[in-house]
């Protein structure tokens, strides 16, 4: 068995929010009972740890700039076929479905994601 747990959050950021902390959480425990894993992340590229893999983006803390270079990079991530590929938000499962990357594929959904783009977005969008 291998886990790809795939979250937005910008490896060099300052901050950690809750879903980077649920993310690299996870990845330890998977570390902890040695279940082969790979955190993918946005950054700079390539590999910057054993178990960790960056994505190059365009524009540091956008969804949408992560959402595209996921789209990018999806077939030259450096993970198994028959990985389960565990995602942060459901569009971001788009890319590997579509290239059929993971035996499985899980979502983790936190909190409501209408609620928080209202809230950061407005009632319209």
């Amino acid at each position: 068995m291998h886990v790809t747990i795939v979250a937005g959050f910008d490896a060099a950021g300052p901050s950690a929010g809750g879903t980077r902390a649920y993310a690299e959480g996870l990845a330890g425990f998977l570390s902890a009972e040695n279940i082969p894993h790979l955190l993918v992340s946005a950054g700079t590229g390539g590999h910057t740890a054993e178990n960790r893999y960056e994505i190059p983006i365009r524009r540091r803390g956008s969804g949408l700039s992560f959402q595209s270079a996921i789209y990018a990079h999806v077939r030259s991530l450096p993970i198994p076929r028959d990985t389960i590929v565990h995602t942060q938000r459901p569009e971001t499962l788009i890319p590997f479905a579509l290239a059929r990357r993971g035996r499985a594929r899980i979502v983790t959904l936190h909190g409501s994601p209408a609620r928080a783009i209202e809230g950061r977005r407005g009632r319209l969008v």
